[in-house]
């Protein structure tokens, strides 16, 4: 079954709007074995704020059922991770998000957190990201899960405390194809990306285009104890 809901929807003024499926350890055998896919489609989203929790604009948690296409997202502040989107321990499909001015303490758009346990991966299609913030990771923190980039774009990212003006990735598994990268500053280390604690990151056709660390290593890439 496909549920198609939330079309040409808009939020602002400070309120979040967010998503929670049913968790899959509360889930019946029936609810398990009759899955619904729940789409969040054609909408736009402004002016958000979520004081220290995850994901300001959209927070999904404990699902892989759920996808998300042709979403605007503007201006949005956590001081948790992930102010656009913050996918927890779920495997989501994201096609067509754009995100602007995202404000986060890790990840400024989006945050994929701990989704290893449950063996899900979580594919990111034709994202556009521009001017995203955070201390560090300015617009991807990845922990603990694997994930797919592709076909995306991400201007002016900064940590402006930290490293990782782009991405950080720890002890996860990380694709990026066919995409630019491009005047992201870190603080620290890794201008585009820092990646550290067992990684492994994919780059296939990847464009990395004037990023900088201001005081710290690898202009583009920061990598620790993990594989490129």
């Amino acid at each position: 079954v496909t549920c198609t809901f939330l079309l040409d929807w808009r939020f602002s003024s400070y309120f979040p709007c967010r998503s929670r499926l049913i968790p899959r350890s509360r889930q019946s055998e029936w609810q398990k074995n009759n899955r619904s896919v729940i789409t969040l489609a054609n909408g736009t989203l402004q002016d958000s704020a979520d004081g220290t929790n995850k994901g300001a604009g959209v927070l999904i948690q404990d699902s892989d059922a759920l996808q998300i296409r042709n979403l605007v997202i503007s201006d949005v502040i956590t001081n948790g991770d992930g102010a656009a989107i913050a996918i927890v321990d779920s495997g989501v499909r994201m096609r067509g998000v754009n995100v602007t001015g995202a404000r986060a303490s890790r990840g400024g758009a989006v945050a994929v957190l701990n989704t290893h346990a449950s063996s899900l991966v979580s594919a990111l299609s034709n994202l556009v990201v521009i001017n995203s913030s955070a201390s560090e990771c300015g617009s991807v923190y990845v922990d603990s899960s694997s994930v797919q980039i592709d076909y995306s774009s991400f201007d002016r990212s900064s940590a402006t405390a930290g490293g990782g003006g782009f991405m950080c990735i720890m002890s996860s598994n990380v694709s990026v194809i066919n995409s630019r990268i491009s005047t992201s500053i870190a603080e620290a280390n890794g201008g585009a990306m820092s990646i550290q604690s067992g990684s492994t990151m994919k780059l296939v056709r990847v464009e990395l285009i004037e990023n900088k660390a201001k005081t710290g290593d690898g202009g583009a890439i920061q990598c620790d104890s993990s594989l490129i």
